[in-house]
């Protein structure tokens, strides 16, 4: 975003060179163990099989955990989505 707004800057004439090209701090490593690993088909499948689907709250919960692993999106990304965001 910042890089944007100095590429904005610059090709307006407001600056002559764009500072935020470089980069200064190379990202920081991450630790193997710390790594994002895909669940395991039973891993999967243990998931779905937790929630009782003949209760309102369980179909809920099975809809949402269906949604995180066909689209991958994080437990806050679920948590915030709004219906009209789903249709």
């Amino acid at each position: 975003m910042v890089r944007s707004l100095f590429d904005y800057l610059q090709v307006g004439g407001y600056i002559s060179h764009n500072p935020a090209l470089s980069k200064l701090v190379p990202p920081p490593a991450i630790p193997e163990d710390l790594r994002g690993r895909a669940l395991t088909a039973k891993e999967v499948r243990y998931l779905l099989s937790g929630p009782n689907r003949e209760r309102s709250e369980g179909a809920r919960d099975y809809a949402l955990l269906l949604l995180m692993l066909r689209t991958s999106i994080r437990v806050s990304e679920a948590c915030n989505l709004r219906l009209s965001q789903v249709k």
